[in-house]
């Protein structure tokens, strides 16, 4: 018998308060394999801002195939954040697989499983910030396969820029990809020997920790530099 005289009663009423993220709740849907994203969005959280994570599975293996697989898996990984619906947004947090899959697909899966959020995605993001610093002609910087690279290409340029170049490294592991060290961004521009009228360099990947070296590079090259996590 359970001793009832330790059990304090409890009160008449329990009051509420907007709890510890009051400012907003983003939700990340993660490819398995990733492991830099998380660090960087915790790092840069805004104060009252909750971030909280779930991870669609995928091989260690990044092609065209097994993104595109991912559409199938978006519902359920948006589910299983928040059920309560109280997710402000929810983010597909793959570049790659945004522009393989489409946004339009990536918005349409995530509200399936998060109906209340505002869906978004990371080349969404890309896009727009693009657009605000009034870039048009962009050269891109990526980890991938040629593959990957060629649908970048088609994407971007269907959404009004020109891609002048795009130099990867043709990689297939993400568990390579996350070993490129920040220095080989440059030496991937500088393998460019025809002089061209570039406004911006973009990385279109996280995995080469560019994020935390776009300001010494910035003061390096004299270029706008416009970065993203994959």
């Amino acid at each position: 018998m359970p001793d009832n005289s330790v059990i304090t009663p409890m009160p008449d009423s329990i009051r509420f308060d907007e709890g510890s993220h009051p400012r907003a709740k983003i939700g990340y849907v993660l490819l398995a394999t990733e492991q830099t994203v998380q660090d960087d969005v915790i790092r840069l959280r805004p104060p009252g801002v909750g971030i909280h994570f779930t991870r669609a599975a995928i091989a260690d293996s990044i092609t065209n195939e097994s993104l595109s697989a991912q559409a199938d898996l978006l519902a359920d990984c948006a589910s299983s954040l928040l059920p309560d619906g109280s997710l402000d947004v929810v983010c597909y947090a793959c570049t790659s697989g945004s522009l393989v899959i489409g946004e339009e697909r990536v918005f349409t899966e995530l509200n399936r499983g998060a109906p209340d959020a505002q869906a978004t995605s990371l080349i969404t993001g890309v896009i727009r910030a693009l657009k605000t610093l009034q870039a048009r002609r962009i050269v891109i910087a990526t980890p991938y396969l040629d593959e990957v690279n060629q649908r970048e290409v088609d994407y971007l340029e269907q959404a009004g820029f020109e891609v002048i170049s795009i130099c990867g490294l043709n990689l297939e592991k993400d568990s390579d990809m996350v070993r490129v060290p920040r220095t080989t961004s440059p030496s991937l521009r500088s393998r460019r020997t025809t002089p061209m009228p570039m406004r911006f360099l973009f990385p279109a990947a996280h995995y080469a920790r560019w994020m935390s070296s776009v300001k010494s590079k910035h003061a390096r090259v004299s270029r706008r530099f416009a970065a993203t996590r994959r």
